[in-house]
């Protein structure tokens, strides 16, 4: 399994995740979950959520009022979404694990930073390698739409007029953003244009 992270500022950033999973065996399932702090809506194509800055518990951190979060799944094209958590369900086991089906709770699980709400995608194809593709939108509470996201096969996005971003599916990691080449090293002595 490999991941790839990419952050985009602007008036509206994004933080873009790439995963390419090739499972031991074609009938392991690959799943890409996501915990959350609120419960999410589902609106067309995305889902949204509204951060909650009392639950992260961070009391040296300074927030302002909260922010929304607006996430598309790019791949997998046919990706099974479910939504999960809520009372009674905040800490429920694995989907696929048949001795996983209660709530987790013990003492501390619902210290800060609490998630009660999570995110599971799910690739219903078969074999044994998947490809996920998340989009990240972060905005202030009272947007309500998100900016244009668009697929661009076979791996990649296009993000309004501004951003065109492709990932390597296969072979080494790598990618372009506006046709330059993505960092794929750290070089901690270096500042980065």
């Amino acid at each position: 399994m490999t991941r790839q992270f990419l952050y985009l500022r602007g008036e509206r950033e994004f933080f873009i995740v790439f995963d390419r999973v090739e499972a031991t065996r074609p009938d392991f399932a690959r799943h890409f979950f996501l915990h959350i702090p609120d419960e999410p809506e589902r609106q067309g194509n995305f889902l949204t959520w509204l951060s909650l800055p009392e639950a992260d518990g961070d009391r040296e951190v300074l927030s302002y009022g909260r922010s929304r979060m607006f996430l598309h799944t790019l791949l997998p094209q046919k990706a099974e979404i479910v939504l999960r958590g809520g009372p009674g369900k905040e800490a429920w086991g694995h989907p696929l694990e048949p001795t996983g089906q209660y709530n987790h709770m013990t003492e501390g699980r619902l210290k800060p930073p609490a998630c009660p709400w999570r995110i599971e995608v799910g690739d219903p194809e078969s074999g044994s390698r998947t490809l996920f593709l998340h989009v990240f939108e972060i905005a202030d509470e009272g947007v309500h739409q998100p900016t244009a996201v668009e697929f661009a096969a076979p791996a990649g996005v296009n993000i309004a007029q501004r951003w065109q971003v492709r990932f390597n599916p296969k072979g080494t990691l790598g990618g372009m953003v506006n046709g330059k080449p993505l960092t794929t090293t750290i070089k901690t002595e270096t500042q980065y244009q």
